[in-house]
């Protein structure tokens, strides 16, 4: 039996995935996991960091390919709690960054503040990234190893030997197999991550937002009311625009691009409850494991879908003093 209904064996590890990757490619399969996982990422740094390789890992693969769907507090503790780990996924965690405030929902005041709030919150965040002997590494101190060799620009090479144990940690479990497939790749989005964390102050964000979307103007860029100036005719009336409608249309004041919720073809019953069985490990007799998450997941489908019945699928027994589904 396993004693942590959070910690995964290997195994467990293996069989998840192979679940994982068939759901990959339905919308509905995506949703159910991701709130599967929601109730296990919620967690302490400590916890956190030793499942790397499972629940953090699918919860951030699945979370980060809708971040622009989230409302900017929600956003700020995704990013600032996980992006370590979309680095090692892949993904470019400084143009996902661009990309979440190049919102039109956000003015260019806005920008600069949603931009200093989620800095603050990558600095203050305890997530930890690695593991050195005793010592726990969060961003904070990668940001204090690397910010005098980020100020000597030519020596690079020197920053990648400094960066390489502690992004590549080998107390990350079964990092290779899971994660890391270029690091060359990997080093240089941390890198640049963690240079414009380091370098890019307040309103020259804008800036970056132009190197990004508008190259044509970003060189003449100095300040926040250069930017006014410049952009005022062709930025400003798109927002005063587009803003208002889609302030009208969401009450979280989202951008357009957020996933709609499924509620044209819910799945039935028992598909709720196979997927279910699918995803949650189970002890030597056969018995779920984790079933509070069992229960969270439920009622989360129930919301989403408006069946309030779906939160009775799985119930207590009195008699036989077991959870049984009730189909």
């Amino acid at each position: 039996m396993i004693d942590d209904p959070n910690k995964l064996t290997e195994e467990g590890i293996a069989e998840i995935e192979k679940k994982f990757d068939e759901f990959l490619n339905n919308p509905e399969d995506k949703e159910i996991f991701l709130e599967t996982m929601l109730g296990k990422v919620q967690v302490d740094a400590q916890t956190q960091f030793e499942d790397l390789a499972s629940y953090q890992r699918w919860y951030t693969f699945l979370v980060w390919q809708k971040l622009g769907g989230y409302k900017t507090e929600e956003f700020i503790k995704i990013f600032s709690n996980h992006f370590h780990i979309a680095l090692l996924l892949g993904n470019d965690t400084w143009f996902d960054l661009l990309m979440f405030l190049s919102s039109p929902v956000y003015d260019l005041i806005e920008k600069v503040e949603v931009y200093e709030k989620t800095k603050q919150a990558l600095r203050d965040s305890k997530a930890i990234i690695a593991k050195m002997g005793s010592k726990n590494y969060f961003f904070s101190d990668i940001l204090d190893i690397c910010k005098d060799k980020i100020k000597n620009e030519s020596d690079v090479e020197g920053l990648k030997i400094l960066l390489k144990p502690v992004i590549f940690c080998p107390d990350i479990e079964l990092l290779d197999k899971y994660y890391v497939f270029d690091r060359d790749k990997i080093l240089q989005n941390y890198i640049i991550f963690i240079k414009n964390i380091l370098t890019v102050e307040k309103e020259m964000v804008l800036k970056e937002l132009d190197k990004a979307f508008h190259p044509e103007v970003a060189d003449s860029l100095k300040t926040v009311e250069e930017y006014h100036i410049l952009l005022q005719e062709k930025i400003d009336p798109l927002i005063k625009k587009i803003k208002p409608k889609i302030e009208k249309k969401s009450e979280n004041n989202l951008p357009k691009t957020e996933t709609k919720p499924m509620t044209q073809n819910p799945p039935s019953y028992s598909e709720i409850k196979s997927k279910i069985l699918q995803f949650f490990p189970k002890d030597e007799t056969g018995e779920i494991i984790d079933t509070e998450g069992v229960f969270e997941v439920l009622e989360k489908t129930a919301d989403k879908y408006g069946d309030s019945k779906i939160k009775e699928l799985y119930y207590y027994n009195e008699a036989t003093e077991k959870f049984e589904w009730g189909i």
